[in-house]
């Protein structure tokens, strides 16, 4: 059987030239703006930050987009399918690259943004200390431990939200692909609109639950009762990874044919 670490570089090994692609993009289209902004007579210190700002959002949905269409093609495509590898290991081993792939993105661009940061510095600090002078900040009794706990939480609530919803895509397709084995296609066609129908309120529900969660921890910065607030949908996201993911396993085992590539 193939082992875990050799699965893992196959899963990544497509995922990383489209992720690199996107990055190339991404810096042709920074580098597009710059000049537009040197043509207009605009430029200063702060133009990269700014360029770099404006494609972010949009590099984040693209490639969260390019690495989930990669993944779900690995569960049906005879290239994954037919290497000698068990279900669960190929299932966590593209889970696994899925997340070390969007974080690679995440990483470079953290890294142009602090390269933007450190080009406008002498201006930004200048904007933020005027900033904090009109509005300061109350923190009330909360040490900086404390307020680095409630971040760490809030960044742990994101990463499984995250992961939540590469499971939960997963869990659809490999739904929509078996029952595509042995339903009619009207039949398929019906049932394909109702999981996908279910999966966007889902999701709809989802982001105004945490909308609201995260405005009533900011607005009463409570430390105590802000961490019980964000413990509890955390512990039922990770319920729902886990039950998504031992049913997807089971559908790979026993019902997800593979197809030509």
């Amino acid at each position: 059987m193939t082992s875990f670490g050799r699965i893992f570089k196959v899963l990544t090994r497509s995922k990383f030239r489209e992720a690199n692609l996107l990055l190339l993009i991404q810096l042709i289209a920074i580098a597009v703006s710059l000049v537009w902004i040197l043509i207009t007579g605009t430029l200063s210190t702060t133009s990269l930050l700014q360029a770099v700002s404006s494609w972010a959002g949009v590099t984040y949905v693209v490639g969260f987009y390019l690495i989930a269409r990669r993944s779900e093609q690995a569960y049906t495509q005879d290239t994954f399918r037919l290497i000698p590898v068990e279900e669960t290991r190929l299932y966590l081993g593209n889970l696994l690259s899925s997340f070390v792939m969007f974080f690679y993105i995440v990483g470079v661009e953290v890294l142009l943004h602090l390269a933007g940061i450190g080009i406008g510095w002498n201006v930004l600090r200048k904007d933020v200390g005027s900033v904090f002078s009109a509005h300061p900040v109350d923190l009330g009794s909360n040490s900086p431990w404390d307020i680095a706990k409630v971040a760490m939480i809030i960044a742990l609530l994101l990463l499984v939200v995250l992961i939540l919803m590469w499971t939960t895509i997963t869990f659809v397709h490999l739904v929509v692909s078996a029952t595509s084995n042995f339903l009619p296609s009207a039949s398929k066609r019906l049932v394909n609109f109702v999981l996908y129908i279910v999966v966007i309120f889902l999701v709809v529900r989802v982001a105004a639950f945490l909308i609201v969660l995260f405005s009533k921890v900011t607005s009463s910065f409570s430390i105590g009762g802000g961490l019980m607030n964000l413990w509890l949908p955390i512990a039922g996201m990770v319920l729902v990874i886990v039950i998504e993911s031992a049913a997807s396993v089971f559908l790979l085992k026993k019902w997800v044919e593979t197809v030509p590539n």
